[in-house]
């Protein structure tokens, strides 16, 4: 299998070369890694250029992480990509271990794996602030519309992905400001499956200029503005989805109709009563014995007497 390595850099001259070192020491060679530079002012293009030919650079004007990460699955010439952060690192067997699963299932459009977080110097954390990935499990081969519609297990710089689910489902879409890969798995996941190496492959750094740790880097009503967007029009239509797959057998039953009684809860804590509801609907019909779900629709009536 070949693959395409798509590194998006911003800002992150310190830990670029080893992270590009990391890519191209794969004991699955990729056939080609591409790091696009997106407006850097700290010397990450002297570091990019000094790879020579074993890299392909692209330097553009600041367009944001996702724009950058579309422009390079574009740029790909391999019918699968991978994507990398510039502050992140992979262990040498992360590609081998992904393509043997792609390879093996044909049904897998998205592939990704464990982590673990390391810090400026590369030493391993035990203590992360924030959201922690590292006890999330799955099989090898799994539907994931139900986990992703409920949380994001998926680290984007862990990414194996098929050139042709990215075109199936839509591209990054560029108005998000952070979760857009929450976003694009919810999309990507009503296409295909995912696969999972349960090993931590893909080393996350913690640092205080990356962009989850540095309040400069986004506005600080970015996580509201990306959770409506996202609430109000991929989640309906993931739900609507999700249903359509337990009812066709694809996915566990009740399983589905804890994620659509999950969204519904959202939907009631932002207001969005009638939306709720239609998400309750579709859960009673998947597991009409689950009585929180029938206290739930109640709740949203409630909710609509009163205002």
């Amino acid at each position: 299998m070949d693959i395409s390595v798509v590194i998006a850099s911003y800002n992150h001259a310190p830990y670029l070369a080893a992270c590009i070192r990391s890519a191209l020491e794969q004991t699955h060679a990729p056939a080609e890694v591409i790091v696009i530079d997106d407006g850097s002012t700290d010397g990450s293009r002297e570091v990019i250029e000094g790879f020579g030919a074993a890299v392909r650079p692209v330097f553009q004007e600041n367009a944001g992480t996702y724009a950058t990460l579309n422009r390079g699955i574009e740029l790909a010439q391999c019918d699968w990509v991978a994507i990398h952060n510039s502050d992140d690192l992979w262990r040498v067997d992360k590609l081998a271990s992904q393509a043997k699963i792609a390879e093996n299932d044909p049904r897998v459009g998205l592939v990704h794996t464990g982590v673990e977080y390391i810090d400026a110097q590369g030493d391993i954390l035990q203590n992360v602030e924030g959201a922690d990935l590292r006890p999330f499990r799955a099989e090898v081969s799994y539907e994931a519309l139900p986990v992703v519609l409920r949380t994001n297990p998926v680290v984007i710089s862990s990414v194996l992905l098929s050139k042709a689910i990215w075109s199936a489902c839509g591209k990054f879409d560029e108005q998000y400001l952070g979760m857009g890969d929450w976003e694009f798995c919810i999309r990507a996941a009503q296409h295909a499956r995912f696969g999972f190496v349960d090993q931590p492959l893909t080393l996350v750094r913690k640092h205080s200029s990356s962009a989850g740790m540095d309040p400069s880097r986004l506005p600080s009503d970015w996580g509201g503005r990306d959770w409506q967007r996202m609430l109000m029009n991929t989640m309906p239509d993931a739900g609507a989805g999700l249903f359509k797959q337990a009812r066709e057998g694809r996915v566990n039953r009740n399983q589905a109709a804890i994620a659509l009684a999950s969204l519904a809860t959202l939907q009631t804590r932002e207001g969005l009563l009638v939306a709720a509801r239609t998400s309750l609907r579709m859960a009673m019909r998947l597991s009409p014995l689950r009585a929180k779900t029938y206290a739930r629709y109640l709740m949203t009536l409630k909710r609509s007497i009163r205002h």
